[in-house]
């Protein structure tokens, strides 16, 4: 009988009342199942792709660092072709001669640095160390084939120094600290906070207008009748890898 009632609605073009039961039924719990699935299937692919942009993103930032890394070494070659430059542009006194040498050991303690030329080289005691930024010290000790450098920042230097301006003030320059050297002059002219110092000139050993540093501050040292300048190096004797001596 339900056959018949179907195959007649049919015939007629309509929808039995059977098949609109049946889908009234089953229609529902299939569109609830449906989108069940469909958000199960875009979680499982937020998942999947979050995955995946985790591991992009831990790839990127290692790429990043490798950047990073490659940049910096840039960087510092960049920086000792630069003073390398500087070193090379460094003109000589007509008597004198550069010896290229490298830094072999350090001595912060001591303030010294070894350096990997020697008496072979014609390097002999009191002559000046130089590198691209200015003065580093003076040769302390000259065996075969190596040196130590008492370093500028040593107590125990005394080199003769100008500031520059004008008047240009003569004085004697000794380390105070690792990043601090102190100057006493005479007389009763100004200092300028700022103003470059050089080496004088007036040395057996040291040409003139080699950069020491500048000066930072300036104190008047009633004990002595002098003022004392403290003067910041032109050079960080920690970055330092080659430098020449003046023969």
């Amino acid at each position: 009988m339900l056959g018949q009632i179907q195959t007649a609605a049919r015939n007629n073009g309509r929808s039995d009342p059977v098949t609109l039961l049946i889908q009234g039924l089953v229609a529902p719990p299939a569109q609830v199942v449906s989108n069940s699935l469909s958000y199960t299937e875009k979680f499982l692919k937020g998942v999947r792709d979050a995955d995946m942009l985790s591991r992009q993103n831990e790839r990127l930032t290692a790429e990043l660092e490798g950047m990073k890394q490659y940049q910096e070494t840039l960087d510092r070659l960049q920086g000792q072709i630069d003073a390398l430059r500087e070193m090379n542009d460094y003109v000589a006194p007509p008597t004198r001669k550069k010896v290229y040498a490298n830094i072999i050991g350090q001595s912060p303690g001591q303030n010294s640095i070894i350096i990997d030329r020697g008496a072979n080289d014609g390097i002999k005691k009191y002559q000046p160390v130089i590198a691209a930024k200015g003065l580093v010290g003076i040769i302390e000790v000259a065996d075969a084939n190596r040196s130590r450098v008492l370093l500028i920042t040593s107590p125990a230097i005394k080199i003769s120094a100008a500031i520059e301006g004008e008047p240009r003030i003569i004085g004697i320059i000794s380390g105070a600290t690792a990043t601090r050297l102190s100057m006493g002059v005479f007389g009763s002219t100004d200092v300028l906070v700022g103003s470059p110092v050089v080496t004088s000139g007036i040395s057996e050993y040291i040409p003139a207008g080699i950069r020491i540093g500048i000066v930072i501050e300036s104190v008047d040292d009633e004990k002595f009748g002098a003022k004392r300048v403290f003067v910041l190096p032109s050079l960080v004797m920690g970055e330092l890898s080659e430098v020449f001596v003046l023969k």
